[in-house]
């Protein structure tokens, strides 16, 4: 099955999935400060967005496309461009892309639970962005 980068990127863009929640409430740049809405901000953050974006990115990924190179680069390319902040973030989130889609293809190969693994590995990531960026003032 032939599915183009535009196609990924409409579906992404339509979902609005991004690090700073699913575009369902606005962002504000304390979710501590304002009650139970950003709460929602915090959980989606830190929960919902890193097993949309894993079923999207890597899962549905894996099951379209057969080559593992092609995966993963095409994968990580998705995964950064998907977090459009600025150049170097894209940058950096192609890395943590390329590390989330080998992790699951591998897991994969070996039916080894890929889906859970990554989603924990995305989760606790984010999880410790969201200390960093919002309760830690270093």
């Amino acid at each position: 099955m032939y599915v183009s980068a535009e196609f990924l990127i409409t579906v992404i863009n339509i979902l609005g999935v991004n690090d700073i929640g699913l575009g369902l409430v606005p962002y504000r740049r304390s979710p501590l400060s304002n009650g139970i809405v950003n709460f929602f901000i915090a959980f989606s953050m830190c929960f919902v967005d890193p097993l949309i974006e894993t079923i999207l990115f890597q899962f549905l990924l894996y099951k379209i496309i057969k080559n593992k190179y092609n995966y993963i680069i095409i994968s990580s390319f998705i995964f950064g461009i998907s977090h459009n902040y600025s150049l170097l973030y894209i940058l950096i989130m192609f890395l943590f892309g390329s590390i989330y889609s080998t992790t699951f293809y591998f897991r994969a190969e070996t039916r080894n639970k890929p889906l859970i693994t990554v989603y924990l590995m995305h989760s606790i990531w984010n999880i410790l962005v969201f200390i960093k960026t919002f309760l830690v003032d270093i």
